[in-house]
Order: C-alpha cells, then structure tokens, then sequence
C-alpha cells in the first residue's frame, strides 16, 4: 500500500528509487572518470587506433586499442582470423604496450609486433606455433595448435604498475 508523499511517509518503492538513483549517480562518476582519464587526464598508456598488415609468410594480421569504435570493427571481422590474443593486467587494465612474437614449431619467426592496443589478431595457418608476450620486462610464452576453420583466444596477464580509472577489460562478445 503506498503512502502519499504530501503525507510525509516514503514506502518500500520510494527507498528503491532513492537507491537506484544513488547507484546511477555511481556509475556515472565511475564511468565518468573513465572517460576523462582515456582523453588524456591521467592516461598512462595512449588508447591506439587499429593497425593492420601481412607477416614475412603474408599472413594478415590487426590490432586494436579500447575505443569503442576499435572494438566494433575488431568484432565484426574476428571470424577471419584464427588466433585472438589480448593483453591485461593482473589488476583488470588493458596494456597496450605489449610486444608478440609467433614461431612455429620448428622455430621460423611468423611475427614479432609491438602491440598498439590490447588485442591483436591474426590468421595463422593450420600448424603447432609457440606464441610469446613480453610487457615491462615480463615474458609469457605458450603452445597453440591451430586446426583449419578453429579460432583460438589467448589471455596474457601482466603486473602493471597501478594506474587509476582505467576501463576494465571484456571479452569481445559474440
């Protein structure tokens, strides 16, 4: 039964809009300060524009930074490429400095790119490839197995210095 509010009693609804307005006034400030800090207040690593080309064995390849204009563009073309690597810190940011390096199994260099965003894609051939990533000193390398028409997602995670307000990482969905 709900109260009038010229009576001066608030019911169970009241309190919830009261509470679903706070809790939006949060997340515009989270989002905001989000926002300010990938338009240069306090961004350590520059959001980065796709980048595009073709490995020694002619094998395309893109990359991208974390406007949402990227991540669209990177969505839609995804399926052309077998191998998805992204890279992140431990503590949720994207990292946009990493460096990659693909081998294949008998250890001819597919490619070896600095990273201008923190996924880059590529379409790599049916085969046994040993995929490196280096941030900040730091080095992961794992095995992959690319079978014909299967797409591949790796996560790299790094420590990062802290950095605040950073936009946290997603998986790009289907």
């Amino acid at each position: 039964m709900r109260r009038h509010l010229n009576r001066g009693a608030w019911d169970a609804r009241d309190a919830r809009g009261a509470r679903d307005a706070r809790r939006a006034w949060h997340l515009w400030s989270v989002w905001g300060a989000a926002a300010l800090a990938a338009a240069g207040f306090g961004l350590s690593q520059p959001a980065c524009a796709l980048t595009s080309g073709k490995t020694g064995q002619d094998l395309a390849f893109v990359g991208g930074g974390i406007a949402d204009t990227d991540r669209e563009t990177l969505r839609a073309g995804r399926m052309r490429y077998s191998l998805w690597v992204q890279t992140v810190s431990i503590r949720g940011a994207y990292l946009s400095e990493a460096r990659l390096a693909i081998l294949t199994e008998a250890g001819a260099p597919v490619i070896d790119v600095p990273m201008g965003g923190p996924w880059l894609f590529v379409d790599l051939k049916p085969g046994a490839y040993r995929i490196s990533v280096n941030y900040g000193g730091s080095s992961e390398t794992r095995e992959l197995q690319v079978r014909a028409g299967a797409h591949n997602e790796m996560v790299f995670y790094f420590e990062a210095p802290a950095t605040p307000s950073k936009i946290p990482p997603a998986r790009i969905p289907d």
